[in-house]
C-alpha cells in the first residue's frame, strides 16, 4: 500500500492519537503533538508526513526569510481528518482553514494551545473531570458578555473538580512584542475585573448564583511581563479597590511555568495560589 492509502494511514495507534489531540486542540506544532500524546518523536513524524501526503492533516509553514530561519509548523485537520474524526473516532470536530495563518499568530496560538494541553493533563492527574473547551481559535465560541462590553476569551475550560463541583477558567494570553509598548492587556482585562465585581461575569458562563465563581487565569510571555501586570492592572482607571474580594479570581503566570498548570498562580497582593482540585 502507499503512504496515500486511506486504510493504511489511519491504521494505526499512532495516526489515531495525532488525529484526535488535532480534533481537541485545533491546531498544534509537533512538539505540541508530542506533549499531548507522549509518542516517540520518529514514529510520530513518520505518521504525520503520511497524514500530511494523504490529505487528512493540513500543514502551514512559517519561513521567516533566508536569514531569519523559521517557527514550528502548524498542523490541523483537513476535511478528510474530521470526517475521519468524526466517523471512526465519534468525536467532535470541525472544518478548518488555516492555510493564511499569520506568522504573527504563531506564538500567541501555541501559548494557548499550551495552557490547554497543560489543563488536560493537570485534570488527568488530579482525578478531575476531563476539561472542555472553547476557545478562540475556532470563531466567537469563547465569546463572553461582561455587562456593556464583550469579549472573545482565549479559552473557556470547564471541568468538575474531585468533589463534583463545576469549575469555569477563562483564559487570556499575551505576547510582549512591544515590549511593554502596548495597553492591550490592561484594556482587555479591565471589563472582566468590573463584571467579577458583581455576577455579571458569572452569568455569562452560565453559572448559579450557588456555584463556584469563574478565574481568570493569565499568561504572559515572559516573566517580566507577568509582573508589571500584577503591579499595574489594580492602579488602573475604574478599577476596584484591591480590598475587594474580586481581585482573588485574577491569577498569573508566565508561559514557562504553565507546565505546572495546578501550582504556582500569582495574585495581585503577590500571593501564591494552587487551583482547587
Amino acid at each position: 500500500m502507499t503512504s496515500t492509502d486511506s486504510g493504511h494511514v489511519t491504521a494505526s495507534a499512532v495516526a489515531e492519537d495525532i488525529l484526535s489531540v488535532l480534533a481537541r486542540f485545533k491546531v498544534l506544532t509537533v512538539g505540541q503533538m508530542l506533549d499531548a500524546t507522549g509518542r516517540d518523536e520518529k514514529t510520530l513524524r513518520n505518521r504525520l508526513r503520511q497524514l500530511v501526503s494523504a490529505n487528512f492533516v493540513g500543514c502551514r509553514e512559517f519561513r521567516l526569510g533566508k536569514t531569519s530561519g523559521r517557527l514550528p509548523n502548524a498542523y490541523w485537520l483537513a476535511p478528510k481528518g474530521v470526517k475521519w474524526v468524526r466517523d471512526s473516532l465519534n468525536m467532535a470536530a470541525r472544518m478548518s482553514r488555516r492555510e493564511k495563518m499569520a506568522i504573527s499568530q504563531a506564538s500567541h496560538r501555541a501559548f494557548i494551545v499550551d495552557a490547554l494541553i497543560a489543563a488536560d493533563r493537570w485534570a488527568r492527574e488530579t482525578g478531575q473531570s476531563r476539561p472542555m473547551f472553547r476557545t478562540c481559535l475556532e470563531g466567537g465560541e469563547s465569546r463572553i458578555e461582561l455587562g456593556s462590553k464583550t469579549a472573545i476569551a482565549d479559552a473557556v475550560v470547564e471541568l468538575d473538580d474531585t468533589r463534583g463541583n463545576r469549575r469555569v477558567y477563562v483564559v487570556e494570553v499575551y505576547c510582549d512584542y512591544a515590549h511593554n509598548a502596548t495597553s492591550k492587556p490592561y484594556e482587555k482585562l479591565a471589563p472582566y475585573v468590573v463584571a467579577g465585581v458583581g455576577n455579571a461575569l458569572d452569568n455569562s458562563l452560565g453559572i448559579p448564583p450557588d456555584g463556584k465563581a469563574a478565574l481568570v487565569l493569565v499568561i504572559c510571555d515572559d516573566a517580566s511581563m507577568r509582573d508589571r501586570l500584577v503591579g499595574r492592572l489594580p492602579g488602573r482607571p475604574g478599577m476596584p479597590p484591591l480590598a475587594l474580594k474580586v481581585w482573588q479570581r485574577f491569577l498569573f503566570k508566565s508561559a514557562d511555568e504553565v507546565g505546572r498548570f495546578g501550582e504556582g498562580w500569582r495574585r495581585v497582593d503577590g500571593s501564591l495560589i494552587t487551583l482547587p482540585t
